[in-house]
């Protein structure tokens, strides 16, 4: 099925592998007895994964799904950076977050 696209950053690109390999007729698998250690924040920002995950699932509706499904997809993604900008942003009052998903509500 090819590499891993480089055009994901970082996050969603092992989805969209999967994807890739099950549109190929092979299955995917979980084995959960292999383990790894992932230290915390060592690979970025949490601003940069939370921006990333968002592009990269646009990305990829962009290039797998029919063009009707990515309008929905963005309505869902501005619901849910509403949401957590209201919960973190307002409820909780972290100044980091209330900058992370507003960053993230503008992403087209």
């Amino acid at each position: 099925v090819g590499a891993l696209d480089e055009k994901f950053f970082m996050y969603v690109e092992e989805v969209e592998f999967c994807y890739r390999v099950e549109q190929a007729g092979w299955q995917v698998a979980y084995v959960p007895i292999t383990k790894i250690i992932h230290l915390a924040q060592k690979s970025g920002s949490q601003a940069l994964a939370r921006l990333s995950e968002y592009r990269g699932l646009i990305y990829f509706y962009q290039k797998h799904k029919p063009g009707w499904q990515l309008p929905i997809l963005r309505v869902i993604l501005k619901i849910g950076a509403l949401l957590r900008l209201f919960v973190f942003g307002i409820i909780r009052n972290d100044q980091e977050m209330r900058k992370i998903y507003g960053q993230a509500f503008r992403i087209n």
